[in-house]
């Protein structure tokens, strides 16, 4: 937990031991996010370190945030069980045996992110065979919505593609 946001670690402490509780919170939260999606922003924003922040600014002023509205609007649309399953199985184990994985793993996390910190991605990542991790220095949770990062991520991929 170290260096988690405080709403983080609330859902994910709440998603491993008290579900039942957790499920109804979720289905609120799923309906009031897919009509207001910018008040998920909003709320989210005093949780999120400095290079989210940057990203959210920059976003808003070449008007793509437009389109991070949209996707949180589509990730409710269907209501709350994707979020609430996500959240459920990563507070758990999974019984795989990351060693009998043969395919190349590339893996991207910012150092400064506060919504899924840097020590467990660095403890995953030496679990897992053929990883190239690319831990970007101050970056946070939004990498893929920074122009710089996004297209380097993107090429990378295209490449191995």
């Amino acid at each position: 937990f170290d260096g988690m946001s405080i709403g983080n670690k609330v859902a994910f402490l709440m998603s491993k031991y008290v579900p039942w509780l957790f499920k109804p919170i979720y289905r609120f939260a799923a309906n009031y996010y897919r009509n207001n999606p910018e008040k998920m922003l909003d709320g989210l924003k005093p949780q999120l370190c400095e290079w989210d922040k940057t990203v959210l600014e920059e976003m808003a002023k070449t008007r793509q945030k437009n389109g991070l509205t949209e996707h949180i609007r589509e990730a409710c649309r269907q209501g709350y069980r994707a979020a609430y399953t996500d959240l459920y199985l990563v507070s758990r184990s999974w019984g795989v045996d990351y060693s009998k994985i043969t395919c190349p793993i590339y893996m991207w996390h910012g150092e400064s992110d506060t919504l899924v910190p840097i020590a467990p991605a660095k403890a995953f990542a030496t679990k897992l065979p053929n990883c190239q991790c690319h831990f970007i220095e101050d970056g946070g949770h939004l990498l893929l919505e920074s122009d710089v990062v996004g297209r380097r991520i993107i090429q990378t991929i295209k490449q191995v593609a």
